[in-house]
């Protein structure tokens, strides 16, 4: 169970690293662990959340940021525009990013279980020409 969590769950948002505006990769990280972890805090049952130890935010963050340190080595607070979650030969659409995070924000838990990556998340890390 804690392999889907982390799949679905945690790797829906890494890849929204940067949010629009002056929000710095950091910050914007940091927010959409934050806008995650209540949609999971939110929407898993208490069984689910026991499964994958966590039952509260800072649990789920910890758990959070555990992923991210193994996969690319660095933590929320570590993410820039060159060190971040995208993949070599991709860069931030930070319009794309704020979006994604506004839209799982509202999503209610019924299509937020249903489509955890919906719209321009998926579209955030663009290919560079």
């Amino acid at each position: 169970m804690r392999v889907w969590f982390y799949a679905v769950t945690i790797s829906t948002l890494f890849a929204v690293s940067a949010c629009g505006g002056d929000t710095s990769p950091a910050e914007a990280c940091s927010d959409l662990d934050d806008v995650a972890c209540e949609k999971i805090l939110q929407c898993y049952t208490a069984e689910q959340l026991m499964q994958l130890g966590v039952s509260n935010a800072d649990e789920c963050i910890a758990a959070r940021e555990d992923d991210r340190m193994r996969r690319t080595g660095l933590t929320c607070s570590q993410f820039t525009e060159q060190e971040n979650d995208c993949d070599s030969g991709e860069k931030y659409n930070t319009d794309k990013a704020s979006s994604c995070r506004d839209t799982i924000e509202s999503l209610s838990c019924e299509d937020w279980l249903v489509t955890p990556r919906p719209g321009d998340c998926t579209l955030i890390c663009e290919t560079t020409q």
